[in-house]
């Protein structure tokens, strides 16, 4: 585990935790960004610790889950852009298929026939 110093609302803490220390700097940033936008005349707040820490776990659960939500999103663009190509890719398999079949069919199709054969009992 490593010590990390960060200052919130102009005051400074020590945590320790697992996580990346800028990381955890940049949680630390944000939080202060969001009270200093929601109460610019707090000033120097002091902060009880386990009050500071469960902030920091709720932005983390927050970061975590937007990244997931973007990893989720950005999987399932890419999975709609392929399907859209096989699809696209199938139908003009099946006009291909198609205009190959009329022209074949054109060339024996009976009733374009003007042959009559007479005498036939």
């Amino acid at each position: 585990m490593n010590s990390v110093k960060i200052v919130f609302l102009g005051n400074e803490y020590v945590i320790k935790t697992d996580a990346d220390e800028e990381y955890v700097k940049r949680l630390s940033n944000y939080l202060d960004e969001k009270v200093k936008e929601i109460a610019p005349s707090l000033g120097n707040a002091k902060i009880p610790l386990p009050l500071f820490l469960a902030t920091l776990k709720v932005a983390d659960d927050m970061f975590r889950l937007k990244s997931e939500y973007e990893e989720y999103k950005n999987s399932a663009e890419e999975k709609t852009r392929r399907l859209v190509g096989l699809l696209e890719s199938s139908l003009a398999e099946d006009e291909t298929e198609e205009l190959d079949a009329d022209k074949t069919t054109q060339g024996t199709d009976d009733s374009n026939n003007t042959e009559t054969f007479e005498g036939w009992s």
